[in-house]
């Protein structure tokens, strides 16, 4: 099975889960990251695709042009499965991949970052 990772290759927690599936037999690994996250060193046994730029809801012919690159790698690559890790801003590109999609939230993204988002009183929130 391929598994295209977007996680953040700083974070301890990240770098756990995706070691754990690189380190099996049976999966293949691959990480994108955002942009704001590298350069990283990437965990042993996972290919880093490059870098995902953020999703912007006044920018849809750049969310356009990174959705088809996303999907290139998909096919590219193979991908069986996306596991996104941390949901805020990671999840916003959800709906854009063509391929089954599994998300891993820990406490911090419901608790403290989907809060922050929804009470953040920008404009730009208010559209998510």
């Amino acid at each position: 099975m391929n598994i295209l990772f977007i996680a953040d290759p700083n974070s301890i927690h990240d770098v756990k889960w995706m070691t754990w599936f690189a380190e099996q037999d049976n999966y293949n690994c691959f990480l994108l990251a955002r942009e704001i996250h590298l350069p990283a060193k990437t965990p042993k046994n996972i290919k880093l695709l490059g870098s995902l730029k953020n999703y912007s809801v006044f920018k849809p012919y750049s969310n356009i042009a990174e959705s088809k690159r996303i999907n290139a790698l998909l096919n590219k690559y193979n991908i069986d499965l996306v596991h996104i890790y941390y949901a805020e801003p990671n999840v916003l590109w959800a709906n854009k991949i063509k391929s089954p999609i599994v998300l891993t939230t820990r406490g911090s993204d419901v608790l403290v970052a989907l809060k922050q988002f929804k009470e953040s009183g920008k404009l730009k929130d208010s559209f998510c």
